[in-house]
């Protein structure tokens, strides 16, 4: 079978219209999952973290969320890790020696940054995107900007199976952050590990950020 310049070029559009279209409805349903998460963190009330007893309880040996073994449970991508494992996680983090606000590695991040800005990427260049980013997570492990980009990533090289493990974990991890607050205010701000988790909540619900940041000490 032969086809014309013409036909192949219809083909090309007719196949990048079908990846176009199936890209966008797994973004929308991202997105709505988070809206549905925000809807109902708005509708209860909001807790801040109890930073005292999160400090005891990770680092009691005894205890269901030492965090050594709960965060060996996370980087193996537990599914069965409940909402209360995840405030644990997130806010334990803060308690760990190895805490750092943002990932220490610029070289990983610079090199994000330059696949990034490239209008459109390659299978290649999405596999390398992941293997850059979970290095970076190494030092910020609940980088809510990179958990979102391992997602898109793993979806574009079609492996939904990781695509849907780390869609979850941002869906947790932005509940736990909802949870704590509503970003209204200074007494209602929501609760982060580093300024750049609430640029991303708000970037990921579809909002733009107008207000101003508020650093405070627990």
């Amino acid at each position: 079978m032969f086809y014309t310049n013409k036909t192949l070029f219809a083909l090309f559009c007719f196949k990048f219209l079908i990846y176009i279209i199936a890209m966008a409805k797994s973004l929308f349903i991202l997105l709505f999952s988070f809206c549905v998460l925000f809807s109902k963190a708005k509708e209860n009330s909001y807790v801040s973290p109890d930073y005292s007893l999160i400090k005891k309880l990770t680092k009691d040996k005894n205890s269901e969320y030492y965090y050594p073994l709960l965060f060996s449970r996370y980087q193996k991508m537990d599914t069965t890790l409940k909402a209360n494992d995840y405030k644990m996680l997130y806010y334990g983090y803060f308690f760990q020696s190895n805490y750092i606000e943002q990932g220490s590695s610029a070289y990983y991040n610079d090199s994000i940054r330059q696949i990034m800005h490239k209008d459109q990427l390659t299978q290649t260049e999405w596999k390398k995107l992941i293997y850059l980013v979970k290095n970076y997570m190494q030092t910020a492990p609940f980088d809510l900007q990179k958990v979102k980009l391992l997602f898109v990533a793993y979806h574009n090289i079609n492996d939904e199976y990781n695509a849907s493990l780390y869609r979850t974990r941002l869906e947790m991890l932005i509940k736990t952050i909802l949870a704590t607050g509503d970003g209204k205010t200074e007494k209602s701000a929501f609760h982060v590990l580093q300024v750049g988790d609430e640029y991303a909540i708000v970037s990921i619900l579809g909002f733009d950020f107008t207000g101003e940041e508020v650093t405070t000490e627990n």
